[in-house]
């Protein structure tokens, strides 16, 4: 179930350290080494130690580069999963009478902790993508734009992506940081279609004055309880062309649904 929640956020971030860390069979391996391999030696304890310091640098390494440290839930899970980590890597170090007499009960206790903590970095991760702390961070366009499309953590749980034509989600990671974030924002803070003012052709017109970006979508084909089909996105530069669509866009374009 964790390394499930962690694995939800592969696709987006495409990292070689945050793979790591959230394959299951490597999650499972550290747990293995903590509960039976402390206190019942077999022989291997610089492969056990290896694959501890392993993990712990690319936990390392993937929390280093996020650069998300005022969050709390993702903080506090990586400083208590690294104290784990690095307190049985100490462990596997001492003499063999010392690590018999571990008591199990502490070392399911280790476990137990080290499990919850990445727990608490999956619960963090998923803050990192608020608008308000993405600029902070060193999430890449690229990321963001992964992002928007995605049906497990990201956007696409509430919106339809268009990819079809130039003003499309299909250039989303051509758009630079500050833009995506604006958008995110954008369409965050009106997720209910509600309070949203129709267009003479009938688009959901997300946005307003000319120095914001500007978004046009339609209704769901469910009722509300659609998604929201997001045709056309335009940055702060580009008014004069979300003028032109709102005026003169077909009342029903063609939308081709992006998909990761």
């Amino acid at each position: 179930m964790l390394a499930r929640k962690l694995g939800k956020f592969r696709i987006i971030f495409e990292r070689d350290d945050y793979n790591y860390i959230s394959d299951k069979r490597k999650i499972d391996e550290i747990s293995n080494i903590i509960i039976y391999r402390i206190s019942n030696p077999d022989g291997q304890e610089k492969f056990h130690k290896e694959t501890i310091e392993t993990f712990l640098a690319n936990l390392k390494r993937f929390y280093g580069w996020l650069n998300a440290k005022n969050i709390t839930d993702l903080k506090q899970g990586y400083l208590k999963a690294s104290a784990i980590l690095s307190i049985i890597s100490n462990l596997l170090s001492k003499p063999i009478y010392v690590r018999t007499n571990t008591s199990s009960k502490y070392l399911k206790k280790f476990n137990k902790v080290f499990l919850y903590s990445l727990l608490k970095m999956y619960q963090g991760i998923k803050l990192v993508f608020d608008p308000d702390i993405l600029s902070y961070t060193n999430i890449e366009n690229r990321q963001l734009a992964r992002y928007f499309l995605d049906r497990q953590e990201g956007l696409s749980r509430i919106y339809a992506f268009n990819v079809k034509g130039y003003y499309s989600a299909g250039r989303l990671a051509k758009l630079d940081k500050k833009d995506l974030v604006d958008v995110l924002g954008l369409l965050i803070r009106n997720r209910d279609v509600r309070s949203l003012q129709g267009s003479q052709k009938g688009w959901l017109d997300y946005g307003s004055g000319k120095n914001h970006p500007r978004v046009l979508a339609k209704k769901s084909l469910f009722g509300l309880f659609g998604r929201v089909r997001v045709f056309y996105i335009f940055t702060e530069r580009e008014h004069r062309d979300y003028e032109r669509f709102l005026r003169e866009a077909p009342n029903e374009p063609v939308f081709e649904e992006a998909a990761l």
